[in-house]
């Protein structure tokens, strides 16, 4: 099985594969697989955020949205899962709309080229990731690393990618690393896991610093908790939205 990835949504169009995953730790990631573990059934994704404001006011579901990392004006919850947590658990909606700066931009990529196999992943889900991907019909998977603000380097996508490809590891015998950017997210990330490491790392990046500086760190340790969640968000062919797929 071959791994490639890298940042941004050239990498959808640089690494063919059979499978996609999209990793935006903090926070695109992290809120979607929250959201679906809670128990909504569809997340309609948006880079635009006027487009999601309709969108949310069409369906009647809340607006989980950021813009630069602050929650706008228009938007009923921030692309936060602490706190979709938080308001989720009491009373979950049947559907909802998420906007953000980097996460929702590569699925909306992956909506215009079309892709038929794409899925969410992060730390915090990356052991029924990986068990979805070493299925033995997969032969290729493409990661594409959201980073910071669209077009930086990003650590905590870097350990999310690396977290799903260490449990990929453990799966698969013949994994095969093909990019300069697999390498480093799987070694970064063993080396982190071994350490105990990993929330330090998080939140010694940019959107991790961003985060504490901002008052909201507990978003950045709960991203950085290995397979807590067991839903893989996986992208609906043909649609924007984003559904669950359980592994028991």
């Amino acid at each position: 099985m071959k791994i490639y990835a890298g940042f941004f949504k050239n990498t959808l169009y640089l690494y063919p594969a059979d499978v996609y995953v999209v990793v935006d730790v903090l926070r695109f990631s992290t809120t979607v697989s929250v959201a679906l573990d809670l128990g909504v059934r569809e997340i309609h994704v948006y880079a635009d955020l006027s487009q999601a404001v309709a969108a949310a006011e069409e369906l009647k579901a809340p607006l989980i949205a950021e813009v630069e990392g602050f929650k706008p004006a228009e938007a009923d919850l921030d692309n936060s899962p602490t706190e979709v947590i938080k308001y989720f658990s009491a009373k979950t909606p049947e559907k909802a709309v998420i906007r953000t700066t980097s996460g929702a931009l590569i699925i909306e990529e992956a909506v215009k080229k079309r892709l038929k196999d794409v899925v969410v992943g992060g730390i915090i889900n990356a052991d029924v990731v990986a068990t979805y991907l070493s299925k033995t019909s997969i032969k290729s998977i493409t990661i594409a690393m959201a980073g910071y603000k669209r077009s930086m380097f990003a650590i905590d996508d870097l350990l999310g990618a690396g977290a799903i490809i260490a449990e990929l590891a453990e799966r698969v015998s013949n994994l095969e690393l093909m990019t300069d950017e697999a390498v480093v997210a799987y070694e970064l990330y063993v080396k982190a896991r071994r350490e105990g490491r990993i929330e330090e790392l998080i939140k010694s990046g940019r959107a991790g610093k961003f985060l504490v500086e901002t008052g909201r760190s507990a978003d950045a340790e709960y991203s950085a908790r290995p397979n807590i969640i067991h839903v893989i968000p996986r992208l609906k062919p043909g649609t924007r939205s984003v559904i669950r797929v359980q592994i028991e």
